[in-house]
């Protein structure tokens, strides 16, 4: 192959912040590229040998807590897992650093015992998943850097969609609205 690719339409949901790498875009494209700002995150998530309280999102503002939030996930759905449950706590993690997910791992059922939401011997699995584009962030010149680069992808053809395709902090039913605007 020769590299290239002939398409009725490209639909990019990539970040943007990758974009400019990908496509041969103008240097102004790759100068608001690098201004746009990000966090990562660290999802862990538990499977417990009981139920969910009947609970979803709860944030938890407390300096002592590695995680800012979690949630129980198996509440999302009906009898997702009958006497079974999962949960998910999320830490917002700093860039151009190295998590230690081991580390972070522990912290996080550690805070989630103190805080007396889990108890150790309900705990049957763990994971643990770092994410490098975890939330956008907006900032003073987020609006005209996005718009930089979304008129050179369309120039090219190449309509931007997604989170992070056009770098805003939106969850699936805003993504799925946009899909649906796009079909």
């Amino acid at each position: 192959m020769n590299g290239r690719v002939r398409a009725d339409k490209v639909i990019n949901t990539l970040p943007l912040k990758e974009v400019p790498l990908i496509f041969n875009l103008p240097d102004d494209v790759f100068k608001a590229a690098d201004r746009l700002d990000y966090n990562s995150v660290i999802v862990v998530g538990l499977g417990l040998k009981r139920p969910a309280p009947n609970q979803h999102w709860i944030y938890v503002p407390d300096k002592r807590i590695i995680f800012h939030r979690y949630a129980w996930i198996s509440n999302y759905g009906e009898d997702m897992l009958g006497d079974r449950s999962s949960l998910i706590a999320e830490v917002t993690y700093p860039l151009n650093s190295t998590p230690d997910l081991d580390r972070v791992r522990g912290e996080v059922i550690d805070g989630l015992i103190r805080l007396g939401i889990i108890n150790e011997k309900d705990l049957d699995v763990v994971g643990i998943w770092y994410h490098r584009y975890g939330y956008p962030i907006y900032t003073l010149t987020h609006t005209q850097d996005t718009s930089i680069i979304k008129n050179a992808l369309s120039e090219i053809g190449v309509i931007t969609l997604g989170r992070w395709g056009e770098w805003q902090y939106w969850n699936t039913d805003k993504i799925y609205e946009r899909v649906n605007e796009l079909v």
